[in-house]
């Protein structure tokens, strides 16, 4: 088990810091840290203490020969802040000094906080070489009176004497259901360096507990706190690793990268602009707060003004993300064919996310409706990118420039919900989709054996097949259409289909159920008849499309 200890602080610099083997309890402290928990049961935080650890703030000072110089500690020169879980003062000195050996002339302040459930008179205690106080803070910062056992009443326990090791006691009364906040100066002129603390009273069964493991201490406050002011540093962007085991983590403020690793964790990226990893196998995990930081734009296209994780190995589309979570609300690749994706090998649980709240910005899965490839001279252009006049590459005539763009979104559900075709179902390279009664190019051995014709057009919505061909119903969808001079069949995704061309004998020469959806989708194109009427292929009617072998 590793903590935070004087030999591997937790400081307000950019820290390296590394786990063991088994569960770890970890925190970068303030700045941009790395942090790398390993194997077994962690829990990590980027920025923020954990419970139980005392927040540390170390000078060098010329002490003399003298009593009574806890409260000059800060005339120093401040050489570290940040957390630990040990008072080895001395270790943690040559930590920050970079030295070795006997560390001398120093001081440290450790600042926590103290939960009180039943109030009462506490009997504190600190052990020390040289001199070390204690006092404790209420919520207004005032700090309470101790009952010395040398030195009368004070605002401290007084064990603030130029000796050798030496315990001393002060009483203080706390009052119930109240959290204080606790200090321990310690500093160091020459010679051994002693420094342990307890508490006694009412929650502890009057028992004496080490201020070190006792429960009644709780994670450091805030910086900024009244009794030293504001500890330097600011909180950075980290970057954590929990590695097997089931770890906690959190990155706390700032833009942090958090890679749970294996096995089931728990993920809070907290304030800033996160990265979440997740690979495949990573196990189950809990992401408690992703896009719910100040500031989050999930539909600007800039990923870098959101919490973002990466799914684009496991989901084709934005649509098949969404589907998957709302089919338990998990995301698990419980719905949909995922045969050309990674497998997860777990599952990935976003607390308060729904469907419409996965964009690309955030999840890097594209929307292939709007971004479709089309092939032109230059290479393939997004189709949204097109404008009139621009070539398009077809498959008879070559370049054909742009006559009439239609652009609508609908509601994605009933009639209106595009046909999705999976990566390679119609020789597409990615996941194509169209609207349903979108006709595409049918080509081989079917074509000539059941048609005579070398290539057919099929309305999408009759070469269903339920498995790589399906309807994609969701919220929403935007629906392009490019017009030429005459029909041509142009290339989308490396998938030839039909363009379309809206003069009177065209618009004759399709089905109804084309007319109806072209009609009812772009009602412009109807006043539009000066075009010449040639159909690019044969077009299939519904009972031809099903003897085709999909």
């Amino acid at each position: 088990m590793a903590t935070n200890n004087s030999s591997n602080p937790a400081t307000d610099d950019d820290d390296l810091i590394t786990g063991s083997s088994g569960s770890d309890t970890l925190t970068g402290g303030l700045g941009g840290d790395t942090i790398n928990a390993g194997a077994g049961d962690d829990m990590i935080s980027g920025d923020g203490p954990v419970a139980g650890a005392w927040y540390f703030e170390t000078y060098n000072y010329n002490f003399g020969r003298a009593d009574g110089q806890a409260f000059d500690i800060e005339d120093g020169t401040g050489t570290g802040s940040g957390y630990v879980t040990d008072f080895d003062v001395d270790n943690l000195t040559n930590s920050l000094r970079g030295t070795s050996g006997d560390p001398d002339d120093f001081g440290v302040i450790l600042t926590s906080t103290l939960n009180v459930t039943v109030g009462g008179s506490y009997r504190l205690t600190t052990r020390s070489d040289d001199g070390s106080t204690i006092q404790i803070f209420d919520s207004n910062g005032n700090a309470l009176d101790f009952n010395n056992q040398s030195g009368g009443v004070r605002d401290y326990l007084n064990n603030d004497y130029h000796q050798g090791a030496t315990t001393r006691y002060g009483d203080v009364t706390l009052d119930p259901n109240e959290t204080y906040t606790i200090q321990i100066r310690y500093w160091e002129n020459a010679g051994a360096e002693t420094l342990s603390a307890t508490i006694s009273g009412p929650d502890t069964g009057n028992t004496s507990q080490s201020l070190l493991t006792s429960p009644m201490v709780g994670s450091p406050p805030a910086s900024g706190y009244p009794p030293t002011g504001t500890a330097a540093g600011v909180e950075g962007d980290d970057v954590l690793n929990g590695g097997a085991g089931d770890d906690i983590i959190s990155g706390d403020g700032g833009n942090d990268t958090i890679t749970g690793g294996a096995d089931d964790d728990t993920i809070t990226g907290g304030e800033g602009f996160d990265t979440f990893v997740y690979n495949a196998g990573d196990g189950h995990d809990l992401i408690t707060d992703f896009n719910t930081g100040t500031g989050q734009d999930i539909t600007d296209g800039d990923p870098s003004n959101n919490d973002f994780l990466d799914l684009s190995a496991f989901y084709t589309d934005i649509f098949e993300l969404r589907a998957d979570l709302n089919d338990d609300g998990v995301l698990n690749q419980s719905v949909g064919d995922f045969s050309d994706n990674t497998a997860l090998g777990g599952s990935i649980t976003l607390t308060g996310v729904s469907a419409s709240d996965l964009t690309e910005d955030n999840t890097n899965v594209a929307c292939f409706t709007k971004n479709t490839l089309i092939e032109t001279p230059y290479g393939p252009k997004p189709i949204e990118t097109l404008e009139l006049g621009d070539l398009v590459l077809t498959k008879d005539n070559g370049a054909q420039p742009i006559q009439w763009i239609g652009v609508r979104t609908v509601p994605a559900t009933g009639k209106f919900a595009p046909v999705r075709f999976a990566a390679g179902a119609i020789g597409n390279n990615i996941a194509l989709e169209v609207s349903p009664q979108h006709r595409m190019l049918v080509s081989g051995w079917q074509a000539e054996l059941f048609f005579g014709e070398a290539e057919v057009l099929s309305p999408a919505i009759h070469l269903l097949n339920d498995k790589t061909i399906t309807r994609a119903y969701k919220p929403s969808v935007t629906y392009y259409h490019i017009l030429f001079s005459e029909h041509q069949v142009i290339s989308a995704h490396g998938a030839y289909s039909e363009s379309f061309h809206p003069s009177e004998a065209s618009i004759g020469g399709v089905s109804e159920g084309s007319r109806k959806e072209l009609k009812e989708l772009f009602p412009e194109l109807f006043a539009s008849k000066d075009l010449s009427t040639l159909t690019a292929r044969r077009t299939l009617k519904g009972y031809e499309s099903k003897v085709i072998n999909w």
